[in-house]
């Protein structure tokens, strides 16, 4: 294969994940808007789910955003009697935060909400064509982290 022929199917295939991405967020939105939680909520709930009370600064790191980020999206879950907010006996500066029962609920149905869009996604695509992808997006994910930390992204045209 020509290197012209390898480098427009390699921007075709950069435009379809892209293109992916966005369905899947649109999708995601549609579904979650029918049990009122936003994105931004998703990770939270699903690591408190996962890992029981954890640290806010936690939280950020695993959701990979900033601590200013993490603080508003709890504001607004604690608000909404999703989370609840205790200080760490060992370090006062630690906001530990766990679920409630209401939390605990929408965690499980948006588990379900996921399992439901993932099935439609991979809809008449065999078990071993999903393991196949998986392999490959694995790389493509791999080589972005190898980017972003290895500076390549600073090179230009």
């Amino acid at each position: 294969m020509a290197a012209n022929d390898l480098n427009g199917v390699r921007q075709r295939l950069g435009r379809k994940l892209m293109i992916i991405s966005r369905k899947r967020f649109q999708l995601g939105d549609i579904l979650l808007e029918k049990i009122g939680l936003g994105h931004g909520q998703v990770p939270v709930l699903m690591d408190l789910n996962r890992f029981g009370e954890l640290g806010q600064n936690t939280l950020a790191e695993k959701a990979h955003i900033t601590p200013a980020t993490m603080s508003g999206t709890l504001k607004r879950m604690e608000r909404d009697g999703v989370i609840k907010r205790r200080s760490d006996e060992n370090d006062a500066r630690v906001s530990l935060v766990s679920l409630t029962d209401k939390g605990k609920e929408l965690a499980e149905k948006a588990r379900e909400l996921f399992l439901l869009m993932d099935e439609q996604m991979f809809a008449n695509v065999p078990e071993e064509e999903c393991e196949r992808i998986l392999g490959m997006m694995e790389t493509v994910q791999e080589n972005l982290e190898k980017a972003i930390q290895g500076g390549t992204h600073e090179k230009t045209v």
